[in-house]
């Protein structure tokens, strides 16, 4: 397989190419090919960020923050994930991306920051062993790359991770939260050895 590579390029660059291919003499038989090329800047820095969002909340909290995405073209897509399970479409806002001119590279480009606000009453069914995940994730037009980061919250009553030392540690094992039930607003649990 015979490859063309295209060299300095710029967004203008991205629209439909056509690849023609003839045969010489006698036949003279022409193939060709056409697609579409989408030049995509990826955002500075490459992970988006989650800001304004407390580490530890109590049950029936507001967490509210947002996820921002930095100077891309095309803007980025951003989706929140609580626990893996996409956030619902109450539970965020979309913001229009707001654009400007960039110097990347030593040329002005146009590029992007796109906001996603997440606002969600925490209940529940969030926490897992005492802790919410929430992890926002940039999708930036056809490009596949895991643009994504999380942040942990705690639950303020659950306790510590717990580290044994001494003669109660069997082996030097650790401990597990086996078993967990919110009674009256406390979480009760039992630990068992790894």
């Amino acid at each position: 397989m015979n490859r063309i590579t295209l060299s300095n390029l710029t967004l203008l660059s991205s629209g439909n190419y056509k690849c023609e291919v003839s045969a010489e003499r006698p036949s003279y038989r022409t193939l060709s090919l056409d697609g579409n090329l989408t030049i995509i800047v990826p955002p500075d820095p490459e992970i988006p960020r989650i800001n304004n969002i407390s580490s530890s909340v109590l049950m029936g909290d507001t967490i509210k923050g947002n996820c921002t995405s930095f100077r891309s073209n095309p803007p980025a897509a951003l989706s929140f994930f609580i626990n893996g399970e996409k956030a619902g479409r109450g539970e965020i806002k979309e913001y229009t991306p707001v654009g400007g001119t960039w110097e990347r590279l030593g040329e002005p480009l146009d590029l992007y920051t796109s906001v996603l606000g997440l606002e969600v009453q925490v209940g529940h069914r969030h926490f897992r062993q005492g802790l919410v995940r929430l992890t926002c994730t940039a999708t930036i037009g056809h490009w596949q790359r895991d643009l994504s980061t999380q942040l942990t919250i705690r639950h303020k009553n659950f306790p510590e991770p717990i580290t044994p030392h001494g003669q109660n540690n069997p082996a030097g094992k650790r401990l597990e939260v086996k078993n967990l039930v919110l009674m009256n607003g406390f979480f009760c649990f039992w630990l068992h050895w790894l």
